[in-house]
């Protein structure tokens, strides 16, 4: 009994030796917690941080990193994510965006500005909107990327995507253009396109495709011409 009374004493000596100062230090007292900015050092899109406007459910007017906190589903007449800045990144957080019926020609998400650059796309779904599924424009978003991206039943492209780009680990299916479609001097890698009426896979000169798979398209699967390098790829029926 002795001994266990000693080890009990022991063992809460120890307790008080590393439970820190009884007496808090002199002035106010300030807060240990990280702000939510410094948990998540992002912008979400919402109403209040990217509102919209006349054609389009939210619009990214400025250079940042952005995400999703949701689905969203389409409206008549109306682009699902607008961007018209430079320098931005889209996490789509793994959400769906889903266009509805008759709603006119409008994208998933869409840079309607020529000249914009590095501009980043990742992460979920885009399906049945208008026009294309990701649409960062053969002469409008100049080096920038879509990445996870699933696209399908799109009234256009799947993914169309500006000059010197990257398209990764992508798949497009069962959209009535093609299904990837990415401007000279851009990469496609690790891609499906399946069952679009269009080409599966479209590029401008001076490509790169490797380790993609194009499937059941209604014409082509894979066009690449002048300059261009496939790889690893396989187009059938």
């Amino acid at each position: 009994t002795g001994i266990l009374a000693a080890a009990a004493l022991t063992l809460t000596a120890a307790g008080l030796l590393f439970a820190g100062p009884i007496n808090p230090p002199a002035g106010p007292v300030s807060s240990t917690y990280k702000t939510l900015t410094e948990v998540e050092p992002r912008i979400a899109i919402n109403l209040t941080n990217t509102p919209g406007d006349a054609d389009s459910l939210f619009k990214i007017t400025q250079p940042g990193s952005y995400y999703l906190t949701g689905n969203i589903i389409g409206v008549v007449g109306k682009h699902g994510v607008e961007i018209v800045a430079s320098g931005v990144t889209l996490d789509l957080m793994g959400f769906d965006l889903s266009g509805i019926p008759a709603m006119g020609a409008f994208d998933g998400v869409s840079a309607s500005v020529n000249g914009l650059a590095n501009i980043t796309i990742r992460n979920g779904s885009v399906r049945g909107w208008g026009d294309e599924g990701v649409d960062l424009g053969t002469n409008v978003a100049i080096n920038s990327t879509v990445i996870d991206v699933r696209a399908s039943g799109n009234s256009g492209n799947g993914i169309l995507i500006g000059r010197d780009s990257t398209i990764s680990g992508c798949a497009a299916r069962a959209n009535t253009g093609n299904g990837i479609t990415a401007s000279s001097g851009s990469t496609i890698s690790n891609c499906t396109a399946s069952f679009n009426t269009g080409r599966g896979i479209l590029t401008g000169t001076g490509c790169t495709i490797t380790g993609c798979s194009a499937y059941a398209n209604g014409t082509d699967g894979i066009v690449a011409v002048s300059g261009c390098t496939i790889t690893n790829c396989t187009a059938y029926n």
